[in-house]
């Protein structure tokens, strides 16, 4: 996937006022947002490797993401339609590997990437989603690393 980004100085300055605005305490760069909010997917896709606690401090990312995404200023500034449509790919792989519900009561206030997790992930994080909501996924081999 290309990962160049072409934004405008406008763009990428209003996408850091965002993230303090929302008191985001480490703030990134366009371009790393969506670099970590790719890695990730790509971790989940082969079967995420840490903690429960970790994945939700780890979906952080697209929440910021979000921030950025809802911004006014920010969508009608040159580069907005192209970080949006490269959000917009990462999302959709997301999706077709989190496809395991989360017993969720009050899903309203809750974004759809926390909403499901990975078929399949190390052991730690199986049974971290067994014993917090009662779901089963696939343990998944650990890698020769």
């Amino acid at each position: 996937m290309d990962t160049k980004l072409s934004l405008s100085r406008e763009f990428l300055d209003r996408y850091v006022e965002v993230q303090l605005e929302c008191g985001r305490n480490r703030v990134h760069q366009a371009a790393v947002d969506l670099g970590l909010w790719r890695g990730f997917v790509t971790t989940c896709e082969s079967g995420y490797d840490d903690s429960l606690y970790e994945y939700h401090f780890d979906l952080q990312v697209r929440d910021a993401i979000e921030a950025a995404l809802n911004d006014r200023e920010l969508s009608r500034l040159d580069g907005y339609d192209l970080f949006h449509a490269k959000v917009s790919v990462i999302d959709e792989k997301f999706r077709q590997i989190a496809t395991v519900p989360l017993p969720v009561k009050d899903r309203t206030n809750r974004a759809w990437w926390n909403l499901a997790v990975p078929h399949q992930g190390c052991k730690e994080f199986a049974e971290n989603l067994r014993e917090e909501f009662g779901v089963t996924i696939t343990v998944a081999p650990e890698s020769d690393d």
